[in-house]
């Protein structure tokens, strides 16, 4: 197994996964407008000049099905030192699920479509699924020579689609990112490889959202440094790669696809503080296209489609020298068309990273000091009333959707 220098060394590549949101510095006050495109839920360290010290060898599960506690719908599902743990909406019954060494790095946490289970990667180098209800972890891919990130789960929940990025077994050297599915009951294969862009051959490729119709948002991440991150939608049953067209923006990406696959939340990559939603045709391509942003000078981000696919959830961003922190919103829509901003657990001195639905009974979120220290999960109900402190962890995701 490598070590963990190789996922620093294969970071540029992993950034290919560019739907899935941003690092949490790149919300915080005075560290940089433009976001970066990452593939997973929880902030990724930035790749620096120096190589980091060397690591402990990273503890996959030995064999390839492990036991792990079963958790109840309604239950939190998060990351702890290296390790799943699970605690009530109420903050009872607070225990770990699994045992693995305080090293591991758990990361890409994604609930299935109905809940039931969850994607997950361990260490960089394998795909596992976490069955809630039967309490077991199975391993779909494992692989010395290469990383592994950004799950998305197919609509049905029988197969997940991922990043595979090689790594060359002298240097460590990471190839271009490759697109592959591991089904539940099958081996995994490749879908989208080196080489499926004629034009750029050397592109990577990630898998951003399925959209109905067998087809997948992906990224292609061109070879010059010099070219934004591509959208581009893959069709599945052929094989074509066609554009995802947005006219009226010149580099699109997305947050967030609507349950339904009918609508979608964009921001242009030139100017990332607005937030547009986009009405899709069955071919998954922008019909019409609206800001729902407010001119305010501040930056929405991390938008995502609650489960009804009506109300939203975002992150905004503080104006430079206010001192505030970053606040977790609530988005309903208004008769005019115009969205009504609620400020979820509003709280001056914290940076608020993540934010996952639990009902009507409001909201999960991940917040942490300005100042620094742990990360921190609480629930917050819908209408803008003090939040509930559950425990302290990251990557929190809600058991049943």
């Amino acid at each position: 197994m490598r070590s963990m220098h190789g996922i620093h060394k294969a970071l540029p590549y992993l950034l290919a996964t560019a739907a899935l949101g941003l690092t949490a510095c790149q919300l915080l006050p005075g560290l940089g407008a433009a976001p970066t495109p990452m593939p997973s839920p929880a902030p990724l360290l930035e790749p620096t000049a120096t190589p980091p010290p060397s690591t402990p060898e990273p503890t996959l599960p030995s064999p390839q099905v492990t036991p792990a506690a079963a958790v109840a719908e309604g239950e939190i599902v998060f990351v702890r030192g290296g390790n799943l743990w699970a605690i009530g909406a109420d903050g009872s019954n607070e225990r770990q699920l699994t045992a693995y060494a305080p090293n591991t790095v758990l990361r890409d946490l994604t609930p299935s479509p109905d809940g039931r289970r969850l994607a997950l990667t361990l260490d960089g180098h394998a795909l596992a699924v976490y069955d809630f209800a039967e309490g077991q972890i199975s391993v779909l891919d494992m692989a010395n020579d290469a990383l592994i990130a950004a799950p998305v789960w197919l609509p049905e929940g029988d197969a997940i689609v991922y990043q595979r990025v090689p790594l060359n077994p002298q240097t460590s050297a990471p190839a271009a990112g490759e697109v592959w599915m591991a089904a539940l009951d099958a081996l995994p294969r490749l879908l989208i490889g080196a080489g499926a862009l004629p034009e750029d051959p050397q592109a990577a490729f990630a898998p951003a959202f399925a959209l109905s119709g067998n087809r997948l948002l992906v990224t292609a991440l061109s070879s010059s440094e010099q070219t934004p991150v591509r959208f581009l939608i893959a069709d599945l049953s052929s094989g074509v790669l066609a554009p995802f067209s947005v006219p009226e923006l010149e580099t699109p990406a997305v947050w967030d696809v609507s349950p339904d696959g009918t609508k979608a939340l964009l921001y242009e990559q030139a100017a990332p503080h607005v937030l547009y939603l986009a009405d899709l045709n069955a071919e998954g391509n922008v019909v019409t296209i609206a800001q729902i942003s407010p001119p305010d000078g501040r930056a929405y981000r991390m938008a995502r489609f609650a489960p009804d696919g009506v109300r939203l959830m975002a992150l905004r961003a503080p104006l430079p020298e206010s001192g505030e922190g970053v606040e977790a919103l609530l988005l309903t829509p208004a008769e005019d068309g115009a969205y009504t901003a609620t400020v979820l657990n509003q709280d001056v001195g914290f940076n608020h990273l993540m934010v996952r639905w639990h009902g009507e009974d409001g909201v999960i979120l991940q917040r942490m000091s300005t100042d620094g220290g742990d990360a921190e999960l609480w629930l917050a109900p819908l209408d803008g009333s003090a939040g509930t402190f559950l425990t302290a962890g990251e990557q929190p995701v809600v058991v049943g959707g």
